[in-house]
This record gives structure tokens, C-alpha cells and sequence, in this order.
């Protein structure tokens, strides 16, 4: 519980100093590029979520192993052939 805590309360303390200096120095930040940057982490962040779910409900035995012939392997990203799986 502590570890979650002490979390919290560094990014409250993170966030709290952004905010101070957007706020007083008057920051401008580029939208395009901020937002840009923004989608492709959410992007990367989903799809690897998304990845390593499946591979646990895999490994769980909830959801049947279906490897698909000559896909790529993409470990950062979640995505794993059947072979991967039963290594664990």
C-alpha cells in the first residue's frame, strides 16, 4: 500500500509543478505536435495492453491458442506466436 501511495503523491507533487509553471511563465505548448505525441503513445500503450491481456487469458487457458503461419513476433508490443506462450 505504501509503494502506491508514495506514487500518488509523487505524481500529485509532479503535476502540481507543471501546472505552476504553465500557469505562470506562461508556456506555450504546440497543440499539433503535443497531441501528435500524445496519440501514438495512447496508441502504443493500448495495443501492447491489449497484447499482453490476450497472451495472459492465453496462457490462463480462457482463450484457445491460435498461431497464424509466417506473423511476426513483436515481444514490446505484445504481440507473441504459440511457442512464446507455452515458454512463458
Amino acid at each position: 500500500m505504501l509503494p502506491i501511495t508514495l506514487g500518488i503523491a509523487a505524481g500529485s507533487v509532479a503535476l502540481a509543478v507543471i501546472f505552476t509553471l504553465f500557469y505562470r511563465y506562461g508556456v506555450r505548448v504546440p497543440m499539433r505536435p503535443f497531441f501528435t505525441v500524445t496519440s501514438a503513445l495512447l496508441y502504443y500503450m493500448a495495443f501492447t495492453f491489449m497484447g499482453r491481456g490476450v497472451r495472459e487469458l492465453q496462457e490462463g487457458d480462457v482463450l484457445p491458442l491460435h498461431a497464424i503461419p509466417a506473423f511476426p513476433t513483436v515481444e514490446f508490443l505484445g504481440v507473441v506466436d504459440e511457442e512464446v506462450v507455452h515458454r512463458g
